[in-house]
């Protein structure tokens, strides 16, 4: 009993983990620190353009992940889109000759560069998936808030200055896209033409989970900023699966196996009410941050020291060096995988680091199709009627209950598949 009621809350807490997939190959953090320190270091053309202008060239490095939130979706191709050589000349071909344009895409840029140390075959997240067989759509995640975390105490402690001010950007993260935050509506727009997709709302989420300003996310718009749909039907799916399942076991349960099942429904039933709190008071990607803090805690997923140091290194040396020269020399930074406009296949990083974990992750999902259909089967049929091969059963009340158990797990596995195997 103990065991199963440990799978069902590993279960539970992947389910979790798939609300808010921002896989930036770098945290928000890293990213301000590599922007500014390197604005901060080199003075070139390109950083006495852009001088005054600090603030949108750091928005522009972390709105070249607005699109995360279509991960999932046709829209990934406006993600994938921001991470590519052709998405930059875009930027570029939009921004004209506006000062401030030109210095959103040149954080745009900074962002592509930074993600190519750990979204490339050699990266650090590419590395990190292979060894330890873990899938980009969530164990990405949990190597990437490491990474953050370790540089945050070696910098609060090697340069307390530099800390504060990334801490300092952190409070107005993406500012400059909004007229009533004192920035200005063409940085939107630029956002919106190069993605090729209305980002506004997303802009809105990921500003209002990061800065956690719950304020600017009800009151300051008219419009008020919305949960996508897709990410809103999970809770109540939950939720509702988990009523439906202790209600039946109540009433039709004959075994102390119902109780397994009960419990089992409970924990949906919970976990949809939990989730649904987190985006009523915005606390969502707070609860993920923790979340994906703990398997490096004991040691999985937990990036070498040597690791920390090497990619630190070379990732601020690349972004250094485009502000110094403005050569752009990256022509995918995405690591996934995607059909060309002119039809040609291409194979991402990460995609190729995931395969491994695809089978761990089916032949899970069938022991856990099994393990349900059992535990069910097992609580409405009793010892002597399996031995009396089900004379006396009502059989319309053992299709209902199965026909139950493979809905639910049908939802189930579509999930799985869905958060785990693009």
């Amino acid at each position: 009993m103990k065991k199963k009621i440990f799978l069902t809350l590993f279960v539970a807490t992947l389910l979790v983990l798939t609300l808010m997939p921002l896989t930036s190959a770098w945290f928000t953090r890293d990213h301000a620190r590599f922007t500014y320190q390197g604005l901060s270091e080199i003075q070139s053309p390109i950083t006495e353009m852009c001088r005054g202008y600090e603030d949108v060239v750091m928005d522009g490095n972390t709105g070249n992940d607005l699109a995360i939130l279509h991960y999932f979706e046709d829209g990934v191709t406006s993600y994938i889109t921001t991470h590519t050589a052709t998405g930059m000349a875009n930027c570029d071909r939009e921004a004209g000759t506006d000062v401030g344009l030109k210095c959103y895409c040149i954080g745009a840029k900074l962002h592509v560069l930074q993600d190519f140390n750990s979204h490339s075959t050699n990266g650090f997240t590419t590395k990190y998936l292979r060894e330890f067989v873990g899938n980009n759509y969530l164990w990405h995640m949990i190597v990437e808030k490491n990474m953050e975390e370790r540089n945050d105490e070696i910098y609060a402690q090697s340069d307390p200055l530099l800390t504060a001010k990334v801490d300092y950007y952190d409070t107005i993260t993406l500012n400059s896209l909004f007229p009533e935050l004192g920035g200005d509506s063409k940085y939107m727009n630029l956002v919106n033409q190069v993605g090729d997709i209305n980002l506004e709302n997303d802009a809105r989420i990921f500003r209002t989970a990061y800065v956690g300003d719950s304020s600017f996310f009800d009151t300051v718009y008219a419009e008020k900023t919305t949960i996508p749909t897709r990410f809103v039907i999970l809770p109540i799916a939950l939720f509702l699966i988990g009523l439906l399942i202790v209600v039946l076991m109540f009433i039709f349960g004959k075994t102390g196996y119902k109780w397994i099942a009960i419990i089992l429904g409970l924990i949906l039933l919970l976990l949809g009410i939990a989730i649904f709190i987190t985006f009523v008071t915005g606390t969502t990607w707070k609860v993920i941050s923790v979340i994906i803090t703990i398997p490096p805690k004991f040691g999985y997923m937990k990036l070498s020291d040597a690791d920390v140091q090497y990619y630190d290194k070379i990732t601020q040396e690349k972004t250094n060096e485009y502000l110094r020269t403005g050569i752009f020399d990256i022509q995918d930074a995405s690591g996934l995988s995607y059909t060309a406009k002119d039809g040609t296949p291409v194979t991402g990083a990460l995609t190729q680091a995931s395969k491994g974990s695809n089978y761990t992750i089916g032949l899970f999902v069938v022991l856990l199709f099994v393990s349900i259909l059992t535990l069910f089967f097992k609580s409405i049929v009793t010892k002597k009627e399996r031995k009396s091969k089900f004379k006396g059963l009502n059989r319309t009340l053992n299709v209902s209950l199965l026909a139950l158990s493979l809905m639910f797990l049908a939802v189930l596995v579509y999930l799985i598949i869905r958060a785990f195997i693009f």
